[in-house]
């Protein structure tokens, strides 16, 4: 079951759990709307012995109680990134939406700020909002967009093996998914715009820093 929060690397990390698992992955992108993103679909949980029996997991934006109850044997496991580097990522992305989003037009028109995204009361919080519902100590690895090439060893280590090497090279040449390279608008976010929103995002800095000290445990366990 793999918690995919927006700006971690998580289309990436879909990429290759898909490939690795011979596209055998079911995506769930059911929104964030409805109550869809926080229950269980009835149509999942009414054939979810054919899907535990046919995918091999589970991926997608929604929160970790849409899934747990419907599947409690399932491995848990997110991709997270700095809050202040994710709140960024997820900044540059809305500026360029060309859809008629609600940030894309206020952050073009200079309505609202990255700073005004940072006090958001889902955004200021994205990452604790995915995960909330399943203690932190409970998910069977939290892994870390920065540093990659260590998560896919310890993800490897949790799941059972990947075979990275075989459907990526050796050395894998990971793809880096939506990286937002042919974006026209980019903005150079100053130290001190950095602070003002590390200052909101207290509880995802909280989260993360206690994520990193489990990464860190389990890679001078396993690895």
């Amino acid at each position: 079951m793999s918690v995919h929060i927006p700006k971690t690397a998580g289309t990436t990390l879909g990429t290759i759990l898909n490939r690795c698992c011979k596209y055998r992955l079911l995506m769930d992108y059911p929104g964030y709307d409805g109550n869809e993103y926080f229950t269980a679909d009835p149509l999942i949980a009414k054939n979810r012995d054919f899907i535990a029996g046919y995918y091999k997991g589970i991926h997608g934006h929604f929160n970790v109680c849409r899934h747990q109850s419907v599947f409690p044997e399932a491995k848990f496991v997110a991709m997270l990134r700095h809050p202040v580097d994710r709140l960024i990522s997820q900044y540059m992305h809305e500026l360029n939406d060309p859809t008629d989003s609600m940030w894309h037009k206020y952050l073009t028109s200079g309505e609202r700020t990255i700073v005004d995204m940072a006090e958001h009361r889902v955004l200021r919080r994205a990452m604790a909002q995915h995960l909330e519902g399943r203690p932190i100590e409970d998910y069977d690895l939290l892994m870390l967009s920065e540093n990659m090439g260590m998560s896919l060893m310890l993800l490897q280590h949790t799941i059972g093996n990947l075979h990275i090497g075989t459907h990526f090279g050796e050395p894998p040449q990971i793809p880096r998914e939506n990286m937002g390279n042919k974006r026209q608008r980019s903005v150079v976010i100053d130290d001190k715009t950095k602070s003002a929103i590390y200052d909101r995002l207290t509880e995802d800095i909280e989260l993360y820093k206690k994520a990193s000290e489990l990464f860190t445990k389990k890679a001078r366990k396993y690895l």
